[in-house]
């Protein structure tokens, strides 16, 4: 179960929201 869990994570970042984005794509 741990492909299905990326799949779930890969559609919270598709969904994530701009006031609140991942550390992954916070690169200040």
């Amino acid at each position: 179960m741990e492909h299905h869990r990326e799949l779930g994570e890969r559609s919270r970042r598709s969904t994530a929201r701009p006031d609140s984005p991942p550390l992954e794509y916070r690169q200040d």
